[in-house]
């Protein structure tokens, strides 16, 4: 889900520098922060995963 939520945010910053307004880079702020979570909670939980077995 993280891959994705990045994906779409790289999406929104090639469409807010086509069309620079600020509602658009606050999207692609938020998903990339929404997308980074994602994976840096999965790796932790992997990490875990992988210690405790």
């Amino acid at each position: 889900m993280g891959g994705i939520w990045l994906f779409l945010a790289a999406g929104w910053v090639v469409v807010a520098i086509g069309d620079p307004s600020p509602w658009r880079w606050a999207f692609a702020a938020a998903w990339a922060v929404v997308g980074v979570g994602s994976l840096v909670s999965a790796v932790l939980l992997r990490r875990r995963q992988r210690d405790s077995g």
